[in-house]
């Protein structure tokens, strides 16, 4: 019997493409959506847009030269370290249920296979490179046309770099490791740069900006040798595809989906609990000890070694700590008590896991036992603790001590407000703008509303007792 070839995995892609094809709407009704749907982002995006220029306007106060220089500096430091945790996390390589159970197990070129998705994984690397220099711009790193453009193309080929350094981590299980880490690394001497630079504004000896010619001419340079850098690095990962098993393609599944969901259903809570699922998955096992006393002691210690657990949060809560700081050289300094106010939410807000769990589960707290303000208010203490403590350490960048007394309390009101809201409800009322969006629902947009709506009441009660 003779033996049958593999097909060429061109041939298996024509044949995928005719077969979408064929249900493909036309190509006017795709124009005709996709004119409808940029008309509007351009009109609703445009009032947006100008209303948030005009407030900022009169808000911002620009600090000197050298600070935004080297604020635009560390800011794209942050977006480095922000790219290398986050592509590891989405894959980046990854393929749906039904391709890696049909086509990774079918006798194809696995390397031919990945290589489309291979280049818009690395194109949206660059992409978000190139953000990330247009964010370090808007901040005031390079003013010059010439250092704008070798900072955006310096920023595309780092994008593209690292894109492809997640992707050989993925080939090699366990390298994802050693990129989180070097993300680490990165985030603590961006946050103290930016903690230094901020400083030194503040006692009216701002750093320096280089020379603006030799500052060019170095940048336009890197950047040329970093895109040589980039095409090298895209090629040689190119030929590392084929090494790609269903496991590796397949392991950010459950992110993406949740992620899509979120925004589908309007629901944070789904991304939460997977990335929390994923979190635990990592911590792998843990050392278990018997907790003694009484049941809200237990608790206590119990909610204590959970939030200490919790790296990533506490990371997150000492990075937000230069966010007050930042402000108080930014805005004027009525605005800086609701910088503290949303910091102190978010960092109080990111190790509240066990108040999110007893608030959302009726089984918990019937088997844990006691009322449910009982419960919640032991759950509270953690959370309250380090909004407390995250205050004091931001207290020096302004405030009055009304403001500052305030601020972990209105924290911990939208906490606990973001903490026990219901289940998201489907049903309703819907209403008809007539503006072309469609009907809205007007019960999930309460829902929703449920958490900002205070934070936004209460910074407005901080910014007059600022």
């Amino acid at each position: 019997m003779a033996a049958v070839a593999a097909p060429r995995w061109r041939d298996v892609r024509a044949r995928l493409r005719g077969v979408r094809r064929a249900k493909r709407p036309s190509w006017t009704t795709v124009a005709g959506n996709v004119y409808q749907t940029l008309l509007y982002i351009a009109v609703i995006g445009g009032l947006f847009v100008e209303v948030l220029r005009n407030a900022l306007g009169e808000l911002l106060v620009p600090p000197s030269t050298g600070t935004q220089y080297w604020l635009g500096a560390a800011t794209a430091l942050l977006g480095v370290a922000l790219l290398l945790r986050v592509l590891p996390a989405l894959g980046p390589v990854t393929v749906g249920p039904a391709a890696a159970t049909w086509l990774m197990a079918a006798p194809i070129d696995r390397g031919s296979f990945l290589a489309s998705r291979y280049r818009i994984v690395v194109v949206a690397g660059a992409l978000a490179g190139c953000l990330v220099g247009g964010a370090a711009l808007l901040v005031g790193l390079s003013a010059d046309l010439r250092g704008a453009i070798g900072l955006v193309v310096l920023a595309g080929a780092a994008g593209a770099f690292l894109t492809v350094l997640a992707v050989w981590a993925q080939v090699r299980r366990g390298r994802e490791r050693v990129l989180v880490r070097t993300a680490g690394a990165l985030t603590v001497p961006a946050v103290v740069g930016i903690a230094v630079v901020v400083l030194l504004e503040r006692s009216g000896d701002a750093p320096a900006a280089p020379a603006g010619g030799a500052a060019t001419e170095v940048l336009v340079g890197v950047a040329a040798v970093a895109v040589l850098v980039a095409i090298v690095a895209a090629v040689l990962g190119r030929t590392r595809l084929r090494r790609l098993d269903r496991t590796a393609v397949t392991a950010a599944g459950p992110l993406l989906a949740a992620l899509t969901l979120s925004v589908g259903f309007m629901d944070g809570s789904i991304t939460t609990g997977v990335s929390r699922e994923r979190r635990l998955r990592a911590i792998g096992t843990v050392r278990s000890r018997r907790i003694t006393g009484s049941r809200v002691r237990g608790l206590l210690l119990a909610d204590t070694r959970r939030m200490m657990r919790a790296r990533s949060a506490w990371a997150t809560a000492i990075a937000l700590l230069v966010l007050p700081y930042l402000a108080s050289v930014a805005v004027p300094p009525r605005v800086v008590p609701i910088a503290q106010l949303l910091g102190a939410t978010l960092a109080a807000g990111g190790l509240a896991d066990g108040l999110r769990a007893v608030a959302g589960s009726r089984g918990l707290r019937r088997n844990l036992g006691g009322t449910n303000p009982e419960l919640l208010a032991v759950h509270c203490v953690g959370p309250a603790v380090v909004a407390v403590v995250w205050t004091l350490l931001v207290a020096p960048a302004g405030g009055s001590v009304l403001s500052l007394v305030l601020v972990p309390v209105s924290a911990m009101a939208v906490v606990l407000r973001f903490a026990t809201r219901p289940p998201r409800s489907f049903g309703g009322s819907m209403v008809d703008t007539g503006v072309g969006l469609g009907p809205l629902p007007v019960g999930m947009l309460i829902e929703l509303s449920r958490g900002p709506l205070l934070f936004v009441v209460l910074a407005g009660i901080q910014l007059f007792t600022g």
